[in-house]
């Protein structure tokens, strides 16, 4: 009798483990609203319903914290129908063949945004619209050597899956034909202002 073999899925851990500690700061608030909760649920006044109702809002707000995290450190899958892209609350999932381009673009902050410009992992579908793969940046300035980008965290996550896709699809595939993490386009008020290949190779996005 044949046995029907188990798909593989390869996964692809887009945030250090060592970022689950930062979990642990949400949780005791968590539990310290809770316990406060408690002890205005059972003072029979007008002031511990008050009480209770406001404790009970943040704690909702922080459970919505800590699953967003969670979201976000939910590795990257790759099986052998679909790359599956956790992104907060939800998941992107698209047709391995469909998959058309794996890079890096570098975004451009605002003044009035918080944090750094950085280098920003993407895939793209063979329509030109592309996914964000969170978690996963590099801080590099947009004219470094295309080496430092490829040896950061992000280059070599989005050369392990460009390699897993490319070599899932083949070489008349999405991926090798269409590499469309080189032909991106953006508007002329976007931030990206920049690309990175998987292959080393690098230049401004097109208008």
């Amino acid at each position: 009798m044949l046995q029907r073999r188990t798909m593989r899925r390869t996964r692809f851990h887009t945030v250090r483990w060592s970022a689950v500690l930062f979990l642990a700061l949400p949780l005791g608030l968590i539990t310290a609203l809770v316990l406060i909760m408690v002890k205005a649920w059972g003072q029979d006044s007008a002031a511990g319903a008050v009480l209770f109702a406001m404790f009970a809002i943040a704690t909702l707000a922080g459970v919505a914290l800590v699953g967003w995290m969670v979201g976000l450190m939910r590795p990257v899958t790759v099986t052998r129908s679909a790359l599956r892209i956790p992104s907060a609350f939800r998941t992107v999932v698209i047709p391995l063949s469909d998959v058309a381009g794996v890079g890096l673009l570098y975004h451009t902050r605002c003044p009035s945004e918080p944090g750094p410009s950085a280098w920003l992992v993407f895939v793209w579908r063979g329509n030109g619209s592309a996914q964000r793969v969170a978690g996963l940046s590099c801080r590099r300035h947009a004219d470094a050597p295309p080496n430092q980008i490829g040896r950061s965290r992000a280059g070599r996550m989005a050369r392990r899956l460009d390699s897993k896709v490319r070599a899932m699809q083949g070489p008349a595939g999405n991926l090798a034909t269409l590499q469309m993490q080189k032909h991106a386009r953006v508007g002329l008020t976007d931030d990206l202002v920049a690309f990175w290949s998987p292959d080393g190779d690098m230049g401004p996005m097109r208008y």
